[in-house]
């Protein structure tokens, strides 16, 4: 018993040190612009404008008031410890410590999966979130692994604005394909555990009606929702045509700056947002304008076309692109102690030491190849064990859902669909040992819930 637990905290640990490995060789977490204000909110214990505050609290209280490695740490413990519950239920290798470790070392040497565990910005929490639903729907865990995996669910969902549309699209899919159109036996069985997944993402909802009341005594998900809308509809055409067509019937507020619309609408400060109410004022108009492009047919068709572009560039941008956030002066201030440290990261100094130009060459050829496996296994494989074909269209839907939900009410960013992409070679590398090739075009196998 001593030997076999001691086997698992080793491979957990070397899990842990494989997943910040980026930030250890970087010499400090991987930072972002956003990274200061996720710091500020957690450690003054402010609602952010634009975001949850529940990521500042995670920050506040894992940096231990003096070192933000032991964030990332944090982090990766999070990340390999759901990881390591994947393998161990949906691995058929017969040794799925190796099985795990060998995966994690793949990932971090060909994907971004150690960049995003050692970046101070929620991203890594999205995978999380998917892997840890996959393991509360489709696996038969035991208690104390069902009561870890049910409030990480949770804190994973409440981190991002994003994780909200994620979480309710899964719901729908794997309500409507395991549930609704689902005539097995299985049916009542993935009926319950629809049941458990939903009560996870309406705990997940409640915790964040209830933070925000606390804060501001006004009940919602996202305060500012329309602010990123407006942004997005400017992106791609829509609000500019629409103002030009509608301002000499209707007074919009953005009407008498139509013809002064900065190119990035949220952070210009020169922005006709921050002359129509900003962050505190420009929700009941921006509300009604919205509504009155949504509801005209012409745009609302001009906004699905660029909606459905939007989400086939998200799907293939996915690069790791490195920046020089400027988050120096936050480190002095409030930690003046890694102020050395952070200015002289590989990151901050811009020498070329991190640079990710090969790692996105070779994650490319992992995330496409494995696609194309994926692929050409759910059309011709006939041999599938345990999920295994469950989870790859689980994931593979979860790609989809994220780059609609990110391209069309945000912006294309690489960040958005990296953070996820990785989940394609892991699911891949999961079945991997599985596959029989053999038996390729052989009548499928029936498999009952236990095995």
């Amino acid at each position: 018993m001593i030997r076999k637990y001691s086997s698992v905290i080793l491979t957990l640990l070397c899990g842990v040190l494989l997943s910040i490995s980026t930030g250890l060789y970087n010499n400090f977490p991987i930072t972002y612009p956003d990274s200061a204000a996720y710091l500020a909110s957690g450690i003054e214990n402010s609602l952010p404008r634009d975001r949850p505050i529940f990521y500042g609290w995670f920050l506040r209280h894992t940096h231990m008031m003096d070192n933000l490695v032991f964030s990332i740490i944090a982090q990766g413990i999070l990340a390999s410890v759901v990881l390591f519950l994947f393998f161990h239920y949906f691995s058929r290798y017969h040794n799925k410590l190796i099985h795990f470790l060998l995966s994690v070392f793949v990932l971090c040497c060909f994907t971004g999966y150690s960049y995003f565990v050692s970046f101070l910005m929620p991203d890594i929490f999205t995978s999380i979130f998917l892997i840890s639903l996959a393991l509360i729907f489709f696996a038969d865990l035991k208690k104390a692994h069902l009561w870890f995996l049910l409030p990480v669910c949770v804190y994973a969902t409440i981190v991002h604005n994003s994780h909200f549309p994620l979480f309710l699209l899964c719901l729908l899919f794997l309500g409507g394909r395991y549930v609704i159109w689902n005539k097995s036996n299985e049916r009542p069985y993935f009926l319950k555990k629809w049941i458990l997944s939903f009560s996870v993402f309406i705990t997940a909802v409640v915790i964040t009606f209830v933070v925000n009341f606390a804060f501001t005594q006004r009940l919602f998900l996202s305060q500012n929702g329309h602010v990123f809308l407006t942004s997005r509809l400017h992106e791609m055409g829509i609000l500019d045509s629409f103002l030009n067509e509608k301002c000499s019937q209707a007074n919009y507020a953005l009407c008498p700056y139509k013809d002064s619309m900065t190119a990035d609408f949220i952070w210009d400060s020169k922005s006709p947002f921050y002359k129509t109410g900003g962050w505190e004022t420009s929700g009941p108009a921006y509300n009604r304008m919205i509504h009155d492009i949504m509801w005209n047919g012409k745009y609302l068709k001009r906004f699905v076309s660029a909606s459905f572009s939007s989400t086939l560039s998200q799907l293939a941008s996915f690069e790791i692109e490195p920046q020089r956030p400027n988050i120096l002066s936050y480190i002095n201030e409030r930690f003046p102690a890694l102020r050395n440290a952070q200015s002289i990261s590989f990151q901050n100094r811009g020498n070329g030491r991190l640079s990710f130009d090969k790692l996105n060459e070779r994650q490319n050829i992992l995330v496409f190849g494995s696609f194309a496996m994926l692929v050409l296994l759910l059309l011709f494989y006939k041999k599938w064990t345990g999920r295994h074909r469950e989870l790859v269209v689980l994931f593979l839907w979860a790609m989809l859902f994220n780059a609609f939900i990110c391209s069309t009410f945000s912006t294309v960013l690489t960040r958005y669909q990296g953070r996820v992409i990785f989940l394609v070679p892991l699911v891949f590398l999961l079945l991997l040992p599985s596959l029989d090739f053999r038996s390729f075009f052989r009548p499928p196998v029936e498999m009952t819930k236990d095995e």
